[in-house]
């Protein structure tokens, strides 16, 4: 049999050209095996301490709401153990609904608040309580109108005087004061009427030969030197000066 041929010689392939390291591999080049695992664990291990510190932050920040809900949830159970079938956001909701109810009484605790502020102060400056109302003996010398304005300013108008028990407490609370205060009474339409109801006084306290001269003396004043109980009403010019009495009733919101 005879020999084969050997096979032709061609042209030797060409060389493929190395490729160039990846830049991880400049990094690891150097490190061993203990190295890189010794680095990739404490990386691992501060990963670690920095998921649980933001978790723990975030509970902080969280439990301050999970208390509030809890005692809301128990409160709302308290009122109606029926409550206790719903989850936290369905308990929320049914609170939302109570608060809205509760708000038109917190607006009139607020106004209850400012009205007894106001009474505390007004009992430090010169007012007196008598008889569910308030009483200011104005001591600025002020002629009638000043003296209705200066009331009308204080949410009080100048005093009228019902019956027998106003009229002496009124006596005894200027009795050691100096001059005479006006009172909410005036001459018009030919009779003397108070200004706050513009209706005819039914009872007065005229003193001695009193009033005088009715076409010049529209106003009234209470004397504060008078001696005779229940006779101490005096006419006067409304220009003259004179100290006031305001009065000042309870509002009818508070009474309902």
């Amino acid at each position: 049999m005879a020999p084969k041929p050997p096979p032709a010689k061609g042209p030797a392939p060409a060389k493929q050209p190395e490729r160039p390291p990846s830049k991880l591999q400049e990094c690891l080049s150097g490190y061993n095996c203990v190295t890189l695992g010794v680095v990739m664990l404490f990386s691992l291990f501060l990963y670690t301490l920095w998921y649980i510190s933001l978790c723990t932050l975030e509970r902080a920040k969280r439990e301050p709401l999970r208390k509030a809900v809890a005692q809301l949830r128990q409160y709302m159970i308290a009122q109606n153990a029926e409550y206790g079938t719903l989850n936290d956001t369905a308990i929320i909701l049914e609170a939302e609904k109570v608060s809205r109810q509760l708000l038109p009484w917190a607006e009139k605790i607020k106004e209850i608040q400012a009205e007894i502020a106001d009474i505390h102060y007004k009992l430090n400056e010169n007012w007196i309580a008598y008889k569910s109302h308030l009483y200011l003996l104005n001591p600025e010398l002020l002629n009638f109108v000043d003296s209705n304005k200066l009331c009308s300013e204080s949410k009080a108008f100048m005093t009228d005087i019902q019956d027998d028990e106003d009229e002496i407490f009124l006596e005894s609370a200027i009795r050691r004061k100096h001059g005479d205060y006006y009172i909410g009474l005036t001459y018009e339409s030919r009779e003397w009427r108070w200004t706050i109801t513009h209706v005819k006084a039914f009872k007065y306290y005229w003193a001695k030969n009193q009033p005088k001269d009715t076409h010049l003396n529209h106003c009234a004043k209470l004397q504060s030197g008078c001696t005779t109980k229940l006779k101490c009403w005096i006419s006067a010019a409304c220009n003259s000066l004179g100290r006031c009495i305001c009065k000042k009733k309870p509002e009818d919101k508070w009474m309902t």
